[in-house]
């Protein structure tokens, strides 16, 4: 990984070659692999979604565009805390399902474009907003490209408030807006929905190494005596052999699971204690809150108080729960928000829902 890592700082390029010689190794090793026709990103959602894999391990937020699952970033940083996002709870809690995702791509940039010069996540979610479609991304351009050109009364947007509402409050913002020539380009839209990857999976199946045939390869491929590889082998599939023999390991053996103390997460839980307290006056109970409604997750905020008790008594609702996606401290962002996921909710329940890209 060290010599990968140099070779891509030295811009070296991983050639066909390199390539087949790390899927012998794999195989030499027992671990499965999928060849990917296309792009890897996508090959791996693929593989989520079809339940071959739990989740996916990479920093590349493409991933949530191809639709994957459950994906697990800064797993190789050791600088950095884990993260885990769950495409679940982005549809849910924000309003955010795939055709969302790819069209905030498209606005923002992504690995497939450059996106548009002067648009950043708030406005961007701000014209998903009022322009939710790929073809309401057309008009966008051309209603940008033409600032000085109002709405006719025959055009459709003329009668849209939420558009009429964004051009104005967007005034002054969009003449610094610069669109690709492209814009919005198709075959990114394609790339994303309709992916090219490997369908012809067998089950994965993980074998023993096999150390004679690995220090006989690398001999080959390095010449480094086979003794010497062996020495460094030996002890690291000794223990491999062990641990897998005895259990099977999970991911908090890798990563202890920490709690972070932010002053937002302070002010949910004075938020939550004063309203617990507010009910206890109106019940006039005094007594303790009722916990059933508060059992989702005690474990997900503990206290540093003798005896493990919570700052809220007993139990309180997960902070996750809550607020699964952070704080959002931006007032348009969370209005652009709260307006995709009503429209997401009548999607679900089955809607006409606007055409699709």
């Amino acid at each position: 990984m060290k010599e990968y890592k140099k070779l891509k700082k030295n811009n070296i390029e991983i050639n066909e070659e390199m390539n087949e010689d790390i899927k012998i190794l794999l195989n030499m090793f027992g671990i499965p692999y999928v060849q990917s026709p296309c792009e890897a990103e996508a090959q791996c959602s693929y593989l989520n979604c079809k339940n071959y894999c739990d989740a996916i391990i990479s920093d590349d937020s493409d991933v949530l565009v191809f639709n994957g699952k459950t994906v697990i970033k800064n797993f190789f940083n050791r600088k950095k805390t884990v993260e885990v996002y769950e495409r679940k709870l982005i549809e849910d809690k924000l309003g955010l399902y795939q055709d969302e995702l790819i069209n905030l791509s498209l606005l923002c940039g992504c690995d497939y474009t450059i996106g548009v010069h002067g648009v950043g996540i708030v406005n961007a979610l701000e014209i998903i907003k009022a322009f939710p479609t790929f073809e309401d991304l057309k008009k966008l351009k051309e209603i940008v490209s033409n600032p000085f050109r109002d709405l006719s009364q025959g055009d459709k947007y003329f009668h849209n408030e939420e558009v009429k509402r964004f051009l104005q409050t967007h005034k002054n913002y969009k003449l610094n807006w610069i669109f690709p020539n492209n814009f919005p380009d198709r075959e990114v839209y394609r790339c994303f929905k309709y992916p090219k990857v490997c369908t012809d999976i067998q089950k994965f199946q993980w074998h023993l190494p096999n150390l004679s045939h690995i220090t006989k390869f690398l001999n080959k491929a390095t010449n480094i005596a086979e003794e010497k590889i062996s020495n460094v082998l030996n002890p690291i599939l000794q223990k491999y052999d062990v641990r897998v023999r005895s259990y099977q390991l999970k991911i908090d053996d890798f990563f202890p699971i920490i709690e972070r103390k932010r002053k937002s997460v302070d002010d949910l839980i004075g938020i939550i204690r004063d309203n617990q307290k507010g009910k206890r006056r109106e019940n006039g109970s005094g007594g303790r809150a009722n916990a059933s409604n508060t059992r989702k997750s005690s474990s997900a905020c503990k206290s540093g108080n003798a005896g493990g008790s919570s700052p809220l008594g007993r139990d309180i609702t997960s902070l996750i729960d809550l607020n699964p996606a952070g704080v959002i401290r931006s007032k348009r962002m969370s209005t652009a928000l709260d307006h995709i996921k009503g429209r997401g909710r009548s999607r679900k329940r089955g809607s006409p829902g606007e055409a699709r890209g």
